[in-house]
């Protein structure tokens, strides 16, 4: 147990300052050092005018001093949570991005390894909306029940456009469109493949999941 802060502490060092701080956790931890992630949150019923933040510190066990690697926020948004919150960071500290939930302040924000924001959402109303912890992880889903979904539209020139989704499907890659003789028809011959940017759902050539045929 140690005690870090302005004024008081058992370590020295520049911007100690933090205050009604939540999801303190440690990163790279040795004999002779640590990496300290905070959620300053410096904000109480009664303090209204201070910025919550994202901070972590490098922790020199041995000389017990602590420096700041990181103290973010978006200046163009700043915002203040009271309670609850958390800070993430998405992969090795000081060279990944970082995610923050602020807590009773229905915001996530991510920085990239700069302490640049890259990302900035809003889930609910202010007063309406919070939430205790949020946290970001790459997220699989298994090969849905249901089948990929097509719609189409055939214009005026003659020409159609297709619509095409497998909504919850995380592994294709590619939707490829197919012909075939007849609605009934087991032979089918492809037409066109495109990346996925939203017919036949593939992972590479392996198909993983196929709309009904309709007639055009």
């Amino acid at each position: 147990m140690f005690v870090e802060g302005a004024g008081e502490g058992d370590f020295t060092g520049d911007d100690l300052q933090f205050s009604w701080q939540h999801d303190i956790r440690s990163h790279n931890k040795t004999e002779d050092s640590l990496i300290i992630s905070i959620f300053n949150s410096a904000n109480t019923l009664s303090e209204v005018d201070s910025e919550t933040t994202g901070m972590a510190y490098n922790v020199d066990l041995v000389n017990q001093k602590a420096t700041l690697m990181y103290n973010v926020s978006d200046p163009t948004n700043p915002l203040y949570a009271k309670t609850q919150g958390s800070f993430q960071f998405l992969g090795p500290p000081g060279l990944s991005n970082m995610f923050m939930n602020y807590g009773s302040t229905p915001n996530i924000q991510e920085y990239d390894s700069n302490g640049e924001i890259v990302k900035s959402g809003q889930f609910g109303a202010y007063g309406q909306a919070e939430t205790y912890r949020g946290l970001k992880y790459k997220w699989t889903s298994t090969t849905p029940i249901w089948n990929p979904a097509v719609a189409i539209n055939t214009t005026v020139s003659n020409t159609t456009d297709f619509y095409m989704s497998w909504n919850g499907a995380t592994e294709y890659d590619n939707l490829a469109v197919y012909s075939v003789p007849s609605l009934q028809s087991m032979q089918k011959t492809m037409l066109t493949s495109k990346k996925r940017t939203g017919s036949l759902a593939r992972k590479g050539n392996t198909v993983l999941g196929a709309s009904d045929a309709f007639a055009v």
